[in-house]
């Protein structure tokens, strides 16, 4: 099982979502990352892009939530097979 997948099991099983998660890492959840957290740690490994940081960050929020929207619908499904 992947991380992703065993991540998504996780939050499925204790009925929550990766959007509400109480998990502190930053790395493992980019969209909670503020500009400036960003800058900071990506001078450590070039120059920061922080257009592109901004872009990828609501565009993997949006994933996550849709994400979680899909799962719910394939649970629901499933419940009632």
């Amino acid at each position: 099982m992947t991380p992703n997948a065993e991540g998504g099991a996780v939050h499925r099983d204790l009925g929550t979502s990766p959007v509400e998660s109480s998990i502190r890492n930053l790395l493992v959840r980019p969209w909670k990352l503020t500009p400036d957290e960003f800058t900071k740690r990506a001078h450590k490994h070039g120059t920061p892009d922080l257009r592109l940081f901004i872009t990828v960050r609501d565009e993997t929020a949006a994933l996550t939530e849709e994400i979680t929207k899909v799962e719910r619908e394939i649970d629901e499904r499933v419940a009632g097979l």
